[in-house]
């Protein structure tokens, strides 16, 4: 098999929508203005929620995505991801090179 497979993974957020909001934002422009702001912290919260998940720092837990730790490491354990075997597909491996000695490499050498 030369295809990765994930399993769906799904990102939500809630908006509330309080009644006390509607009495107090009765207006057409009030509550699209209401609405937006709303929409607005969702969409923050979720980079937010999103950004985390994929910190290096970050391990796959439950209905998380996975993250880049557990995605790219330093060195081949010998690892499967996605479903393909990296032991039997080489280029499935990462590639690490180490640019401590300052030599002026690229990595993409």
């Amino acid at each position: 098999m030369t295809t990765a497979k994930y399993d769906w993974k799904f990102l939500i957020c809630n908006i509330i929508r309080y009644y006390a909001d509607d009495q107090m934002n009765q207006s057409k422009n009030a509550i699209m203005n209401l609405m937006q702001a709303k929409l607005k912290t969702a969409e923050l919260s979720m980079i937010d929620k999103l950004e985390t998940m994929g910190m290096p720092t970050h391990w796959q837990r439950g209905k998380d995505f996975m993250g880049l730790a557990g995605i790219l490491k330093a060195t081949f354990s010998g690892d499967t991801l996605g479903g393909v075997d990296a032991n039997t597909k080489h280029w499935w491996q990462n590639k690490v090179k180490d640019c401590s000695g300052g030599s002026g490499d690229s990595i993409a050498d």
